[in-house]
């Protein structure tokens, strides 16, 4: 929504902007064509001065004698008054069509638009294929396939973590799909987040320095145990069952089972954090979801 305002704000500036210049070309068009009806008016007074002078002395020399100097001289004024140039041009058509400085700046404001709503456009594609896939530093008892949307367990006896390749999202759900469960288990799946970086996560160990882990019996924040139900849903997962994490923009965590929220496991999640899960209790498989925005 953020960047549907910013977006709109700098449009509305843009077409302000524009109708500011349009409004300043068409004032100096109509200004420009007002001084030349003023000076197409004052040439026409001072034809109309010459016309009456001429037709004076016409009038005068006709009503003489007509001696044929006078005959000549009425005839020449006669021909210097019919040849009078009466016409002129005026410029109307700043009244009809816009100039061409209005236009090509409108089309370069136009222009302008486009660009800015097909970068809107690139930002909100990149924000749609934006997917959730693992990180490549995983426990080497890990196999990622699927172009590192799925993690599999390699030893069934031993576990295995997986941490997403991005730091997470507010708002945003981080979703595994089930594909494989080992039943019996004693324990089930658990997940959680990290402010770890996935290139510093222990290969070897489970052991992080920051953590936040969800368990069907509570939440382990650090050494910290919190009993809780919040995540009691992970001990029924069973194929095809969806389970996810979100972190809210007040730095709350969510726990989801199938797209519905099971509440906030953990408060004060630091920021940035990675959404991890261990395999091997009793799930052998998982594939990571497209991510969805959630509000």
């Amino acid at each position: 929504m953020a960047l549907v305002d910013k977006t709109c704000d700098r449009l509305q500036s843009m077409v302000d902007e524009c109708r500011k210049q349009v409004k300043k070309l068409i004032s100096d068009s109509v200004s420009n064509f007002k001084k030349s009806l003023c000076d197409f008016k004052s040439e026409l007074d001072k034809r109309l001065g010459k016309v009456t002078s001429h037709k004076h002395l016409v009038t005068r020399a006709t009503t003489v004698r007509p001696r044929l100097a006078l005959i000549h001289a009425a005839k020449t004024l006669t021909d210097r008054v019919n040849s009078l140039d009466l016409s002129d041009d005026l410029e109307a058509e700043p009244w009809v069509n816009p100039s061409l400085e209005i236009t090509i700046y409108c089309d370069d404001v136009v222009k302008e638009i486009g660009d800015e709503l097909m970068s809107i456009n690139r930002e909100i594609v990149v924000v749609e294929k934006q997917v959730f896939v693992f990180d490549q530093n995983c426990r080497n008892n890990i196999l990622l396939t699927n172009f590192r949307k799925t993690a599999r367990i390699v030893q069934p006896d031993r576990n295995g973590m997986v941490v997403s390749r991005d730091a997470m999202d507010d708002n945003v759900l981080y979703e595994v799909r089930i594909d494989e469960i080992k039943k019996p288990a004693e324990k089930s799946l658990m997940l959680g987040v990290t402010s770890v970086l996935p290139i510093q996560l222990p290969v070897l160990s489970l052991h992080l320095k920051d953590y936040i882990f969800l368990r069907e019996d509570g939440v382990c924040d650090k050494d910290t145990v919190i009993w809780t139900n919040v995540a009691e849903s992970l001990k029924f997962l069973k194929v095809g069952s969806r389970v996810g994490l979100l972190v809210d923009s007040s730095n709350n965590l969510h726990f989801y089972v199938d797209g519905d929220d099971q509440g906030v496991a953990a408060k004060d999640v630091p920021y940035p954090c990675f959404a991890l899960f261990v395999l091997g209790n009793n799930v052998n498989q998982v594939t990571a979801l497209p991510t969805s925005v959630r509000t």
